[in-house]
């Protein structure tokens, strides 16, 4: 068999090198150019899902609010170890527990706080009352939800009340939070939670946003 050995032409004209192959008999042979082929390659999209995805909802019988959420709500009503009127003017003390719907000057003080609660009482207090708006939700939302609109609606009650989404509407009727929610119109209900702010209170308008940042975009920010 011939010997085989390779020069490297440079053809200009068509913008790329030929190779050519030269056997030791002096015929010269001219080697096919390959084109390169385009491969198909499948690449797996990376889509990203938002928590409130249809993906991420599921049936909330069995939530809890999340770590995240109790400190959200924490940090927005802020640990006070006496007892104090609330933006409503009613009593309260600890995390925002409420103790009656009236003023501290117009009742008795009950002995457990008449001389004020520690962290750790104002703790036990807390998780004792979530309960009651966890169930609420839970009562009054019939369709699925992911864990951070189910933290944003706990949120929301904890501040206005267990019934409001019954009797915070027009009329004292059903609000539109709820009604657009189980129709399943999720962010319109969620935009509605902007409008439960006493008139423009300034320190509720902030927490309707943040509670709307929670609900659709999964953000937990209690700066204010």
């Amino acid at each position: 068999m011939a010997n085989r050995f390779y020069k490297l032409f440079d053809n200009r004209a068509s913008g790329r090198l030929n190779f050519v192959s030269t056997s030791s008999n002096g015929i010269t042979k001219k080697k096919p150019v390959y084109k390169a082929k385009s491969l198909n390659m499948f690449v797996p999209s990376l889509m990203v899902h938002s928590a409130s995805a249809n993906g991420y909802r599921t049936d909330i019988a069995k939530y809890k609010t999340s770590t995240k959420g109790i400190d959200f709500i924490k940090a927005w009503e802020k640990f006070k170890p006496n007892v104090y009127n609330d933006s409503e003017g009613y009593c309260t003390i600890g995390y925002g527990h409420l103790i009656v719907k009236d003023r501290c000057e117009n009742i008795t003080i009950p002995d457990a706080f008449k001389n004020g609660i520690t962290e750790a009482e104002a703790n036990r207090l807390f998780k004792t009352r979530l309960v009651t708006f966890e169930n609420a939700v839970k009562r009054d939302i019939t369709v699925p939800l992911s864990q951070n609109e189910f933290d944003a609606l706990v949120s929301l009650l904890f501040n206005t009340g267990a019934n409001f989404l019954n009797i915070g509407g027009a009329g004292r009727g059903e609000t539109k939070i709820k009604t657009h929610i189980n129709a399943g119109k999720y962010n319109q209900g969620a935009d509605e939670m902007g409008d439960v702010t006493n008139g423009g209170v300034s320190g509720l308008v902030k927490r309707r946003r943040a509670e709307i940042k929670m609900f659709k975009e999964n953000i937990y920010d209690a700066t204010h």
